[in-house]
């Protein structure tokens, strides 16, 4: 019936009809005209009212209301950071993993492209796995993987992140789970999207908030 209709809509994770969660600083659907570039698309909730940055090494832009990477990107990354003027908060993003496809994810207390933390889904060739990395100038370090769960192709997640002090917790709704306590960047407010392109497949974020 017409409430069956109605509560699919509300449920449906790529849309968000009703305002945004009480504290929320950042929120977007990623909703603007295709080939938008994430500097020049304004989030549908900014508290702070800086927008994003673009801080990887290839852009990210809008398409098909999803923040992802040129089609003429090269391999490898693309993350773009917004301030939020908060270092512990809790980000929840609707991650998108297309066939044959590589890493997706978020990036959190990020300070420069040397010095930030991420937590990716990534289902390349032999890899199947939810991770934690750091990256201490310019240092990548692999603090826990978490392989337990089967992550799919062609496939959506949301990816959850709480950020309190030192400790760090991500989880996933597949079943994954991995977190730490650390002092690095601990203090960082900046927090965002992590993108891959290799050949032809791409992923891509549908949508971020966070409080």
């Amino acid at each position: 019936g017409i409430w069956d209709d109605v509560r699919t809509y509300f449920d449906t994770p790529d849309v968000y009809p009703v305002p945004p969660p009480v504290g929320t600083i950042v929120h977007d659907l990623f909703v603007d005209t295709d080939n938008t570039g994430i500097a020049s698309h304004t989030p549908d909730v900014d508290i702070v009212g800086g927008g994003w940055a673009d801080v990887g090494s290839f852009p990210v832009e809008i398409v098909l209301n999803r923040a992802t990477v040129p089609t003429s990107a090269s391999p490898w990354d693309g993350i773009a950071a917004i301030e939020t003027n908060e270092s512990d908060v809790f980000i929840s993003a609707n991650v998108a993993m297309p066939t044959s496809s590589y890493s997706v994810g978020i990036v959190f207390r990020h300070i420069d492209i040397d010095n930030y933390w991420r937590a990716i889904i990534d289902t390349g060739p032999a890899r199947n796995y939810l991770r934690l990395t750091k990256v201490v100038a310019g240092v990548e370090t692999d603090v826990q993987t978490d392989s337990t769960p089967s992550y799919a192709q062609n496939q959506n997640y949301l990816m959850t992140i709480t950020l309190s002090g030192d400790t760090i917790a991500v989880v996933d709704d597949n079943g994954g789970s991995v977190g730490t306590t650390s002092t690095d960047h601990n203090t960082a407010t900046e927090h965002g999207i992590w993108l891959t392109k290799v050949n032809t497949y791409i992923t891509s974020v549908a949508s971020i908030t966070i409080q």
